[in-house]
């Protein structure tokens, strides 16, 4: 394709391995939606890919660009021509020279011996505290790996965010189900969770997609370790966790709900992949906080939501050596 003379051109630094996918040519869809920092590609079956700016990070549905997105209007069409993705009739985006992003995954054998993962959460629990004040269920969070949280934040703070005070009896019943390796109990506390919170992604589901999450790699990383280890942990049940994603989608928005499907199947933003990949190998601890720092960066409080579920994912699979090293506290009853 030979791009006119009225049309913007812009070329494409990296793209993901499943908007390739979903972008090859001749495909076709439209805008679902356009933000300053994101703009949402509908294939019209369900399946979305998304334009970022260079300063978020990658996914494998993301389509990262240099400089600011261009102005497009939600609900137009898009098409691939070629190599190049059509946006409406006058933004041409090249993506011949983009290269294709996957998501880093560790070998079993660069990981740590499974009996030792306990001390290493909690000597990495203690990065939580260096990071930027947490939002939305990342107040959980510190309170679970505190002893005593104290004031951690000002009391009235508990009620600035809608969904917190309901979250908190659920998230304190997760914790005892956590500490007990119920699954099934952990997982349909956390379907109640689901569409619970604000913003283009509400906490629950990304809570719920980093608990599932981080379950998920730790069985693909360590899968001797559920019949051999020192405390069995058999994991989720596929078919139920199946079942909690199908129904999901009638309790949140179609974005929130990929980015939970994507979370559910191993794939997450680039930061948390980095995170648990060098939390689990090994590596520094300052590598584990530069990671961890830019996960909580993401969205208001996505990444904040989604480190906790993480967390506790962790925490119910590894199960308890020692009640200081892994074993989930209860969130302290909040106060008016």
């Amino acid at each position: 394709m030979i791009p006119s003379s009225n049309t913007y051109q812009l070329s494409v630094q990296r793209i993901g391995g499943a908007a390739r996918d979903l972008l090859k040519a001749g495909s076709e869809g439209r805008i679902l939606a356009a933000f300053s920092r994101a703009v949402y590609l509908d294939n019209l079956n369900g399946e979305l890919s998304w334009l970022v700016t260079e300063n978020l990070p990658m996914h494998r549905r993301g389509i990262q660009i240099q400089g600011t997105l261009p102005r497009v209007a939600a609900g137009s069409a898009y098409r691939v021509s070629g190599q190049h993705l059509l946006l409406g009739t006058d933004i041409d985006l090249d993506l011949e020279p983009a290269s294709t992003w996957v998501s880093p995954r560790p070998k079993p054998d660069e990981c740590l011996p499974i009996e030792q993962l306990p001390y290493r959460l909690q000597d990495a629990s203690c990065l939580f505290a260096e990071f930027p004040l947490p939002t939305g269920f990342g107040r959980f969070l510190l309170e679970i790996v505190e002893k005593q949280p104290g004031n951690l934040l000002p009391k009235s703070s508990y009620h600035s965010e809608l969904g917190l005070n309901h979250a908190r009896p659920v998230l304190n019943e997760i914790a005892l189900a956590c500490r007990s390796g119920d699954f099934s109990r952990t997982l349909l506390l956390g379907e109640s969770l689901i569409g619970l919170g604000e913003g283009l992604t509400p906490s629950g589901d990304d809570f719920m997609g980093g608990l599932l999450f981080s379950n998920l790699i730790l069985q693909e990383l360590y899968p001797k370790a559920r019949a051999e280890g020192p405390i069995p942990r058999p994991g989720f049940s596929r078919l139920e966790v199946e079942q909690v994603i199908k129904s999901s989608r009638k309790r949140t928005n179609l974005i929130s709900y990929t980015i939970l499907k994507d979370l559910v199947a191993g794939h997450a933003p680039d930061p948390l992949h980095h995170f648990i990949n060098n939390l689990l190998c090994d590596k520094p601890l300052e590598s584990v906080y530069e990671n961890g720092f830019d996960l909580v960066q993401i969205g208001h409080s996505t990444g904040w939501d989604i480190l906790t579920g993480v967390w506790l994912g962790l925490l119910l699979a590894l199960g308890s050596r020692s009640s200081q090293s892994s074993s989930p506290n209860e969130i302290p009853s909040s106060r008016s």
